[in-house]
């Protein structure tokens, strides 16, 4: 069995520590079978504040008294409930009931076992529907609605204390559930960005290949006058005036301009079925972002496509 723990005269700690020193000497009855055994090792606990100074004043007593007697056991304990209970304990007791209430780290097993004891303490009866009352005071008030909701009645403050226990381990269990699934978020998105920081040279080097071959519906002679270049002002301007893309002449097509005529190689144009366009179209927003693909539709829309 643990030892006693030192006392040191707190009135709000002596029914503890007098209760465990009780059940020590009870449990070892053989080696305090007697009264002087039991009031000695109860006294080597009192070495500290207030307590020290009665154990000192009682020894002094003793030793002018001119005996070795301590005195009857159930004197002593008597003697050291005046001395050392405090003031007004079931008044106390009801004051820190009233306080109590069960902070969200605490276990319920806990918060009742400490409602008990301060019930004990304040004297208050058995009265079920009372204590069942202000159990659910202390209580947040969640845990109080979960309670007073259910579809059945709770068998008396027993009833009470079993389903507050249920609902309070379930909450926690539903916090350690959400707290790993919020830290496997956090670590997939952690992951995701490892990787994105690893492949994003390759990306880069992706999209600027896209860049370059995008919108390339043919293959066309170094030596043929690229429309291209063209300046989308000017190009505005030559569809509306009728000019040639090519010599800004009217009168024709650019691809029936005369300065061309002499050219030797004439553009070579790859022609597609509406099936083959829009697997083509497809191969070239797929690697696009959302920026790209507007910037494509508005350019194929001045195109006239």
């Amino acid at each position: 069995m643990n030892m006693p723990k030192e006392f040191s005269g707190n009135r709000d700690d002596f029914k503890r520590w007098m209760m465990s020193c009780w059940m020590y000497i009870t449990g070892n009855h053989k080696v305090y079978p007697n009264d002087f055994d039991k009031i000695n090792f109860v006294l080597s606990f009192m070495n500290s504040g207030e307590a020290a100074a009665w154990n000192e004043q009682f020894i002094e007593e003793q030793l002018n008294l001119e005996n070795l007697d301590l005195g009857k056991w159930d004197n002593f304990k008597k003697n050291l409930k005046e001395a050392f209970s405090p003031y007004d304990a079931p008044g106390e007791a009801r004051e820190k009931l009233k306080r109590l209430q069960k902070e969200g780290k605490t276990p319920m097993n806990e918060h009742i076992a400490t409602f008990k004891t301060l019930v004990n303490q304040a004297k208050i009866g058995k009265d079920e529907e009372a204590l069942c009352n202000l159990f659910l005071e202390t209580l947040p008030r969640k845990l109080q609605e979960r309670l007073l909701t259910l579809q059945f009645p709770l068998d008396g403050i027993k009833g009470h204390y079993e389903w507050a226990q249920k609902f309070d381990h379930q909450f926690h269990r539903m916090q350690q559930i959400m707290g790993r699934t919020t830290q496997n978020k956090q670590e997939t998105s952690n992951s995701w960005r490892k990787n994105e920081q690893k492949t994003e040279p390759k990306k880069e080097q992706k999209k600027s290949d896209n860049n370059s071959r995008r919108f390339t519906f043919t293959k066309k002679d170094p030596n043929a006058m690229d429309i291209d270049r063209m300046t989308p002002e000017r190009h505005a301007e030559c569809m509306q005036k009728g000019l040639c893309f090519g010599c800004g002449k009217q009168g024709h097509l650019a691809k029936d301009c005369p300065d061309r005529a002499g050219t030797s190689k004439q553009t070579q144009t790859k022609k597609y079925n509406g099936k083959e366009l829009h697997q083509h179209i497809r191969s070239l927003l797929k690697d696009m972002n959302d920026e790209e693909i507007d910037e494509f539709w508005k350019e194929s829309e001045a195109q006239g496509f």
